[in-house]
């Protein structure tokens, strides 16, 4: 589970729109740019109503598998670089 606080959603998210204006291109799959606000109104849709029952999920699935949680961005590049690692 990525668990990213709000704020580092919010800047990744700025920092693509921005991209996407300065290169005139949309993002791979859509014919057009999300307009900003509503991306940033769904973001907080999400973190508010709906990631405090994914988190619950998460905890009662610890229970019987392996879960893995990730909160920053250098935890979601260590794990990227592990299991990108071949096993011996």
């Amino acid at each position: 589970m990525i668990d990213l606080p709000l704020w580092v959603h919010f800047a990744l998210a700025a920092e693509r729109q921005v991209h996407w204006h300065d290169q005139n291109m949309p993002p791979a799959g859509l014919n057009k740019k999300p307009p900003t606000m509503a991306l940033f109104r769904t973001m907080w849709d999400v973190d508010q109503n709906w990631l405090p029952a994914i988190r619950e999920l998460c905890i009662k699935a610890e229970r019987i598998n392996s879960v893995t949680r990730l909160c920053s961005l250098e935890d979601i590049d260590a794990y990227s670089t592990r299991i990108s690692q071949p096993k011996n």
